[in-house]
């Protein structure tokens, strides 16, 4: 089991690193990471900029998030679930409030 890196993206998009990108129009906010592949059972911590209370995580991996249905989520961690060739890169997009 190993930590896996990822890289916040939207920091890059907004340029100066000081506009989140708005989803929809209910307040909330996406943050969108490029993450290592890896093995089962690896793991890869999604630490939001913008993001304080994190809703929702989609991924293109097969993994589990940590969030709770009841409790503010400052930061998820997925854990891989089916092996992602450690070549390549998977996504993965947090939405939530700020």
């Amino acid at each position: 089991m190993a930590t896996l890196a990822s890289t916040n993206l939207t920091s890059a998009i907004t340029g100066d690193n000081s506009q989140p990108i708005a989803f929809g129009e209910g307040g909330l906010l996406v943050e969108v990471f490029d993450c290592a592949g890896g093995s089962v059972d690896d793991t890869v911590a999604l630490t939001p900029r913008w993001i304080s209370d994190v809703r929702i995580v989609l991924t293109n991996a097969c993994a589990t998030d940590n969030l709770s249905h009841t409790a503010a989520n400052t930061s998820a961690t997925l854990t891989l679930k089916a092996s992602a060739a450690t070549t390549l890169t998977f996504m993965a997009v947090l939405i939530g409030r700020r």
